[in-house]
């Protein structure tokens, strides 16, 4: 057993302080990508984590500098063509649109839908969101540094790259 001189916190506090999902917190520890300390108080069992190992998953799940700054400038562009890409939908957007416009499932829609990511609301048992408020959410930053991304997601930043560099792509 390992006995941390730091302060340590449990992994359900480790993951709200690194913002990142309880099953994300338990794959880091089940395969050693951080150090924890498992402890045992009669019938609770529970990790240790000390407080450094945060910078570890926080420097992967957050933007650097050089990320922002890259994001910055290339913020009028986003919303250049994202405003394009919208052009053909109706200003009330379900959310199976919402699924083809990003490409990602229902379940991940819903969890962007429950944390107030997206705003919207439930006509006849559908849930429709403004099309302001999916533009306003399709330009954060909260969307444009995703970790894991749709395909349609990486064709919109490659799309957006070769605008960049002078390309033209569709």
């Amino acid at each position: 057993m390992t006995n941390f001189a730091e302060k340590c916190v449990t992994k359900k506090e480790f993951c709200e302080i690194a913002g990142i999902s309880l099953s994300t917190g338990y794959k880091l520890i089940k395969n050693n990508k951080i150090k924890y300390e498992k402890c045992c108080d009669r019938l609770l069992h529970y990790y240790k984590i000390p407080l450094s190992e945060i910078k570890k998953v926080s420097s992967c799940t957050k933007p650097s500098m050089d990320e922002d700054d890259e994001y910055e400038s290339k913020r009028e562009l986003i919303e250049l063509y994202y405003k394009n890409k919208l052009k053909d939908y109706p200003e009330c957007v379900s959310a199976k649109d919402l699924r083809n416009i990003t490409g990602y499932g229902k379940e991940r829609i819903r969890r962007w839908i429950i944390s107030g990511k997206i705003t919207g609301t439930l006509i006849k048992r559908e849930f429709r969101i403004s099309k302001d408020d999916l533009y306003g959410f399709l330009i954060s930053r909260d969307y444009y540094f995703l970790g894991k991304k749709s395909n349609e997601h990486r064709r919109d930043i490659v799309a957006l790259d070769n605008k960049t560099n002078g390309g033209m792509a569709k």
